[in-house]
């Protein structure tokens, strides 16, 4: 499994019309707030490693992800 996250920058002047092509779409707006855990020598993301706990509204998820040696990205969540 490989794992790409996007982020976009949306310019002022297209929030208005975005916001409104999400609420034609019923989407819905989730809360999100991250926590990332590592060692005082960053010994996790040296050897490709994230621990990670992340609020998603009321509900916590905490995830591990490593690179395996196939090289691709492996999850694990709880």
């Amino acid at each position: 499994m490989q794992e790409i996250e996007f982020k976009f920058q949306v310019p002022v002047k297209k929030r208005k019309a975005l916001q409104k092509a999400f609420t034609l779409l019923k989407a819905e707006p989730i809360h999100l707030a991250a926590q990332y855990f590592d060692t005082a020598d960053q010994t996790l993301a040296n050897h490709c490693i994230a621990i990670r706990r992340r609020q998603e509204n009321n509900e916590w998820k905490q995830t591990f992800k490593a690179v395996n040696t196939a090289k691709a990205l492996s999850r694990f969540e709880l």
